[in-house]
């Protein structure tokens, strides 16, 4: 029984999850939204009356337009900060990661899988910025919480001293210990070539 629950929530979440980016569409996103490449910002284009319905009163589908015209048309879009640290913003009563947006209005089509922020900085929406990966490789980019100022490295205290380490499918490549924190960092950064490739975040971009 508990399997069925589960199943059934796994299901229906990712139907839910699904829907939305079948409601608004990348063509959608395009005739709403200006999008700055170069800055990776949003801001909303004035709404046609095609948008607007009427409400009663005088709510009228041209009222309401006018109304969110001045509001909104020329303004900032996509500005909230979400618990994990990425833009997002309701676009026709859906929310939506400010980087799935972006890929969508240059490519004309949702992202089929995850977006990596390839300086790691989740609020740098620039398309520049943004490549399809794999979770391996977005969970390799990600800056992990240690010890060290290095990605990979942290302090290993039985020993006092640094332990290089990288990921990639789940499986974790425990590379050993080192007394110079550079050198478990240089060390970390040569098997994350060897994983990743072209693709591979480094330390020592310059050195590799």
């Amino acid at each position: 029984d508990n399997f069925i629950r589960l199943l059934y929530y796994k299901i229906n979440f990712t139907e839910k999850n699904m829907s939305k980016y079948t409601k608004v569409t990348p063509a959608n996103v395009q005739e709403l939204l200006d999008y700055d490449a170069e800055t990776g910002s949003f801001a909303w284009k004035p709404r046609d009356l095609k948008w607007f319905t009427d409400k009663g009163g005088r709510y009228t589908a041209k009222w309401c337009q006018t109304n969110f015209n001045h509001k909104h048309a020329g303004k900032a879009a996509l500005t909230a900060v979400s618990d994990t640290g990425y833009n997002t913003g309701g676009i026709l009563g859906h929310v939506f990661s400010a980087h799935r947006v972006a890929w969508a209005h240059v490519h004309g089509c949702w992202p089929n899988g995850e977006l990596d922020h390839i300086n790691r900085d989740r609020q740098d929406n620039r398309i520049s910025n943004l490549r399809l990966a794999t979770k391996a490789l977005n969970g390799h980019n990600r800056t992990p919480r240690g010890s060290s100022r290095y990605s990979g490295v942290s302090w290993y205290a039985p020993q006092e001293k640094w332990k290089a380490s990288v990921a990639k499918d789940g499986v974790f490549y425990y590379l050993g210990y080192f007394e110079s924190e550079e050198e478990a960092a240089r060390t970390r950064d040569k098997k994350a070539v060897e994983l990743y490739g072209a693709a591979a975040t480094l330390n020592f971009p310059q050195a590799c």
